[in-house]
């Protein structure tokens, strides 16, 4: 469990698919809303395993189930591109085979790539692997905080 409250404003579990994972027990419950809404369904969801008692999760649970009937009323939802994606370390990457999606592809310095090699090896996955977790981490993390930006300029 680390505090990144400073860095967020409330306090997180850990980084859930680029996301603050919040600790909705340590967490007012006057606030729940306020900290969950600018984040994707599955962090929604995975926040509500935060919780220290069954009737917590209850009420954890109803409200995000208010939150996706505003995401789908919202004019522009910005809604989880893949529901599941790879949080590091990674065990078991699926193979690109697998997936039914678009392809990106990206060059690196050789630099670049050796660093993105040597971070690979740390985590046991390969560097191709390693890449497309860092991209879908990062682009969820950017929409995030551009969730975030727009919630506080309500």
């Amino acid at each position: 469990m680390s505090d990144r409250s400073s860095e967020f404003g409330f306090p997180v579990r850990e980084l859930w698919s680029g996301e603050p994972l919040p600790d909705l027990a340590r967490i007012p419950e006057d606030r729940w809303k306020e900290v969950l809404r600018p984040l994707s369904q599955a962090t929604r969801r995975a926040a509500v395993n935060t919780v220290r008692t069954p009737q917590d999760a209850g009420k954890a649970l109803t409200l995000v189930g208010a939150l996706m009937l505003e995401d789908a009323r919202s004019p522009a939802p910005l809604t989880d591109a893949l529901s599941e994606p790879p949080r590091l370390p990674a065990p078991a990457a699926r193979p690109v085979s697998s997936l039914q999606g678009r392809q990106v592809n990206v060059r690196l310095r050789r630099s670049d790539f050796a660093a993105l090699r040597r971070a690979a090896e740390v985590v046991d996955m390969a560097p191709t692997q390693l890449a497309r977790v860092f991209i879908i981490n990062g682009s969820r993390r950017l929409l995030y905080e551009r969730r975030r930006q727009r919630e506080a300029e309500r």
